[in-house]
Formats: structure tokens, sequence, C-alpha cells
């Protein structure tokens, strides 16, 4: 009976997202794959806003990407607990809006995310988007999906029901042949040369060329330089121009997502405690060996690594592929049980690191503040892993300059700080 009544509640808020997009009209740019979701629709929104100051550009504060979660994100809804009167009470402010609220934004920056198969087909019934971004692709939230081809089947949809044009991430075999069978007007991901990190008083900077022009932020990563690219590119086809020869783009660093905090002693941290995948535990470590090599060439490169999850039967072999990304560090400390098949293979090629397994955080937070302070070494300390009884941020806390940095980290709420205590006092 309670499903019953779930289902017709969905299928209303569904009819009141259509009818609200139908009334306003806004560009539409939906944003899907495995990993980097959050990162792709938040900075894009803001490129396009300082692109287009006189338009609203609109996303989502929260990652808001489910059937109510889309629904809430059209309507700008940014609180909801999972109760009944919680629901009443959004329920009431969405058709408050439909009935008579005014038009709140021109472009509309979504996030598509899959569970199971057919999420993406009532996803895209909801709101079909203008402009279809994939992401990359990776054997991640897999559990009712038997390998990768089968989630990227499931998250191709979106580009199936894209209106005007299509982007797809390089080098990805899979996304390539997907990008050869679309219909209409698509495009890889945007190429972008010269990167160059620099560091100014303490503050890292990027800077890169995009069709000859030179852009500049104050956002690190790849990937991340990817998706300011990816915006510039969407303003192009929205019928703009780069008129200038440089472009710098401030952008608010989203919590546990490759940040830079300041350090004990000449420690440099990077917060990337959001959660983990393959693809992303990869790139964050080639990343930070990036940074180490364009500005900071005198530290050496210490890996903080929790284990990944949600790789079901595939995490043995997962973990074990990051071998060869992380074996040139300096220091490694492995965290949890997942990820003890690679702490083992580290083991047996017996190189003169400093490198522990610890089955408990805590005991890892412990003895990497005590090494750090003793230690007259310099590092760059990378911070990943996924979130689920985890919590990679707490370490963080350990080891920051100043405590009040750890307002700006992942799961700072009430709510989670309590879940978090009564996790480790248990």
């Amino acid at each position: 009976m309670k499903q019953k009544i779930l289902n017709i509640i969905y299928k209303f808020l569904k009819f009141c997202a259509k009818r609200y997009i139908k009334k306003h009209d806004p560009e539409i740019i939906g944003v899907t794959g495995s990993v980097g979701k959050t990162s792709a629709r938040m900075i894009i929104t803001q490129v396009l806003d300082q692109f287009l100051p006189e338009q609203r550009v609109s996303t989502s504060p929260k990652n808001f990407n489910s059937e109510l979660g889309l629904v809430f994100s059209i309507f700008e809804i940014t609180e909801y607990t999972p109760n009944i009167w919680s629901l009443l009470k959004n329920i009431w402010t969405i058709l408050n809006k439909l009935i008579f609220g005014r038009s709140s934004y021109d472009i509309l920056v979504l996030e598509y995310g899959i569970d199971t198969p057919g999420d993406m087909e009532y996803l895209t019934s909801i709101v079909e988007p203008d402009y279809g971004i994939f992401t990359k692709l990776d054997y991640v939230h897999c559990e009712f999906f038997d390998n990768k081809k089968h989630i990227g089947e499931e998250k191709k949809i979106l580009l199936e029901k894209t209106k005007k044009k299509t982007y797809l991430w390089n080098n990805d075999e899979y996304l390539e042949k997907l990008f050869s069978e679309l219909n209409g007007e698509k495009q890889m991901f945007p190429n972008i040369k010269d990167v160059a990190f620099k560091e100014k008083s303490k503050k890292l900077k990027s800077e890169f060329i995009f069709n000859n022009t030179k852009i500049e932020s104050n956002i690190l990563g790849v990937e991340n330089l990817e998706y300011i690219a990816l915006a510039c590119q969407i303003f192009i086809d929205m019928w703009y121009e780069l008129h200038l020869d440089t472009y710098h783009f401030q952008i608010q660093q989203q919590p546990g997502r490759f940040g830079i905090l300041e350090w004990i002693k000449k420690n440099i941290l990077i917060d990337s405690t959001y959660n983990a995948a393959p693809a992303s535990m990869k790139k964050m470590v080639e990343n930070t060996f990036d940074i180490r090599n364009a500005v900071y060439p005198d530290h050496k490169v210490f890996l903080v690594l929790w284990d990944m999850r949600e790789l079901w039967e595939t995490s043995p072999s997962k973990h074990l592929e990051l071998n060869d990304t992380i074996i040139h560090a300096d220091a490694i400390y492995c965290i949890w049980e997942e990820i003890q098949p690679l702490f083992q293979a580290l083991e047996v090629q017996s190189f003169e690191w400093k490198f522990q397994l610890f089955r408990k955080s805590k005991d890892a937070w412990v003895a990497l503040k005590k090494y750090l302070e003793s230690s007259n070494d310099k590092y760059i300390i990378l911070f990943k892993g996924s979130q689920n009884t985890i919590f990679t941020e707490e370490a963080l806390k350990e080891v920051l300059l100043n405590k009040s940095d750890e307002e700006n980290l992942v799961r700072q709420s009430k709510d989670w700080l309590e879940k978090k205590n009564k996790f480790f006092t248990n």
C-alpha cells in the first residue's frame, strides 16, 4: 500500500516538473557518467554563469540526481529529509511555484544518476536535455548491472534523448564506439593544451589553452580543466563567441573534490575525500604527481588510500589495477579490508618505502599525525577513499594547520557528524 502511494506521488511530481519546464522553456544541460558528474555539473554552471551575467544559470547545490532529486532540482528545492512531512512540504512548494511562480532561470544544469536498469528512461521522461554530456564510464555502483558495458548502455539513453548536441569524454574505447553509433550533432570533449600549474602566496593556479584562447582558473586537476573547456564549448555552441585572448574563471571548489588545504609543517594536503572509484582513484594519484612535478619538485608523495566500495566481486582486481599508478609514491598508507590485495602486492615487491596497512581508520590517523610531526621530509599528501563507513575526511582533520578549515571538508553537517561519531564510537 505504501509503495502504491509513493508511485502516485512520483507520477504527480513528474507531471508537475514536465509542466513547469514546458511553461518556462529553459535550456537544459544534462550530465551523466560514472565519475565526475557533480564536478562537471558545478563547473559548467559556474563558467556559464560568468560568461552570461545577464542570464540566470541554475543547478542544485545538492547531489540531487534521482527520481525525486531531478524534480527537486527543477523546482530549486534544496532541503529534503526522507520522511512524509518533508515530502509534503516540498509538494506544497512545488505547487506554488508551478501555479504562481515566474521563471527563475534561463539555463538549468541537471545531473542524471542511475542505480538500476530503467532509471535513465524514467529520468529522461521527466525532461530531455538540449545538451547531453557523458563523463567517464567506470564499473562502480554496479550491483544491478553485469558489467561496464551494461552501465554504459543504460547511461547512453540520455544522449539518445538529447535534442541538440551531445558531448563524450575522450580516451575510452567504449565511449568512442558509442560516439560512432550516435545520431545527431556530437563531439568528444574538446582538447586542451599547455596545461600548467603555478603557486603564488600558497595558492595554486592552473592555466591551459582552448581554441587558441588562454584559460586561467583557481581549480586543479586535468579533468576539471576539461570541464571548463567543455563549458566554453557549450557557450560557443549556444551561438556565442570568445572575444578575449584570456579568460579567468573563479570556481567555488566543491568539498572533497581535489582541493588544496593548508598543512602542518611544510606538508601539502590534497582533499579528494568525497568518494572513490577506479578511474577517479587513478586520476587523482596522477594529478598529485603532476602537481608535485610542476610546483613542488622537492616534496615526496604520500598516498593515504582507503578502499573503494560498491565494486562487488570485481573489488580485488580493481584494487590491484592501481598498483602501477601508485608504485612510484614515497609513502603509502592502505586502510580497510578491501584494499588488502593491493597492499599485499606492494609488500611482495620489496621496495624501500614507508607503507603500511591499517584495519581501522583511527589507527591510521594517529600514525599519520605522529609520523608527519616527527619527519623532516616534506610531503604532498593525497587523501582518497570511498565514503560508506570510511569517512576519509576525518583523517584530514588530524593534520590541518587551521581547525577552521574543518567546515570546508565534505560531510560536516550536524546529521553527518552525529552519524560518524556513532560509527567510530562503536
